[in-house]
């Protein structure tokens, strides 16, 4: 029984995972009504549980979003996708409570911006040390690069973006690297690199970009 739960599960899911992999927010509240009937059959299936949090990601919804990533690790601490893109939110949330219009806002902001930041580096650093967990190498160079994004390392991020969407062009997910270097930028600049994230694969949510 426990395994045809699993079977069960493991199809539901599947028929999600395209939608999720294209960010197709058009068909996302379909496909997360799916996961969640395939999750409700088997309920400690941890790809569920990561599945389940990105299509809430898409949605806009963070905290739901963060919550199942979280269980998808309670179930597979090894499970490095969930921390990949767990981490990948935290940088948003850190990016988010870095925004302030004012000086002494800024100031305030400032503790809550470098503690998310702080735990998004402490997930992707985690994440990579799976080493050969990793079956995707675009997620392998998005990871590098989010991590020197959260150790400042303008330089470093500034390198690795460049060679990833050169590699990448073309790519689904390559979006993921313009949207990456946009946070590092302001003004102008970062609105001219958000707009190569949507040329490259008109699939980054608004809630993602953070402007």
């Amino acid at each position: 029984l426990v395994d045809r739960r699993a079977f069960r599960c493991d199809k539901g899911v599947e028929q999600a995972r395209p939608v999720l992999e294209q960010g197709d927010v058009r068909h996302v509240e379909e496909a997360r009504a799916m996961i969640e009937r395939a999750i409700e059959a088997a309920p400690r299936i941890p790809t569920g549980e990561f599945l389940l949090g990105w299509a809430w990601e898409l949605s806009g919804w963070d905290d739901r979003a963060e919550t199942h990533y979280r269980k998808a690790l309670d179930l597979d601490p090894a499970f490095s996708r969930a921390r990949l893109r767990l981490g990948r939110l935290l940088i948003v949330r850190a990016f988010l409570a870095s925004l302030a219009s004012s000086e002494a806002d800024r100031e305030a902001r400032r503790a809550k911006a470098e503690r998310l930041a702080a735990e998004a580096g402490s997930e992707i650093e985690r994440a990579l040390a799976s080493g050969g967990a990793f079956d995707d190498a675009l997620l392998l160079d998005l990871g590098r690069a989010m991590l020197a994004y959260t150790r400042r390392e303008s330089g470093t991020l500034l390198d690795l973006v460049g060679a990833a969407v050169t590699r990448w062009a073309g790519a689904s997910g390559v979006e993921d690297f313009y949207w990456l270097e946009s946070l590092a930028l302001d003004g102008a600049n970062r609105a001219r690199t958000l707009d190569r994230a949507i040329d490259a694969q008109n699939s980054v949510p608004i809630a993602d970009i953070g402007i």
